[in-house]
């Protein structure tokens, strides 16, 4: 395992078990992640997004979930229960602002979002 917000995708997948030897970078590649980017500053997911373009294909995807609250503001509940679980929450967009955003990847949107109860998914493609 690696902590991405330390080192690139790139650089973990070179350097953990023989790395890329086992992992061809030309092929498309499914990257999903789950309850991973509200964890995440800002800067962090953008890093992670443009790290993993650097290792996966053309038409490689990434799906992920994400909170789409104004100002990264959660409801009062949820906002009491990640304080309860000790959790930091650090990222969330507005659906509707989530393809300006990824103007600053190398990613765009193929699905979605949609909104999954309070959740919101998206599929993407690589650029």
């Amino acid at each position: 395992s690696a902590d991405l917000t330390k080192t690139s995708l790139k650089n973990a997948l070179l350097t953990e078990d023989g790395g890329l030897d086992r992992y061809d970078i030309t092929k498309p590649t499914a990257v999903v992640m789950e309850g991973l980017t509200m964890y995440l500053h800002e800067d962090e997911l953008l890093n992670l997004f443009n790290s993993t373009a650097e290792v996966v294909g053309p038409k490689s995807t990434i799906s992920f979930d994400f909170f789409g609250w104004k100002d990264n503001r959660p409801p009062v509940l949820m906002a009491a229960k990640v304080r309860f679980l000790g959790e930091s929450w650090h990222w969330s967009i507005e659906p509707k602002c989530l393809e300006p955003f990824l103007m600053r990847t190398k990613w765009s949107l193929r699905n979605g979002p949609v909104a999954f109860g309070i959740e919101n998914l998206a599929t993407l493609v690589k650029r």
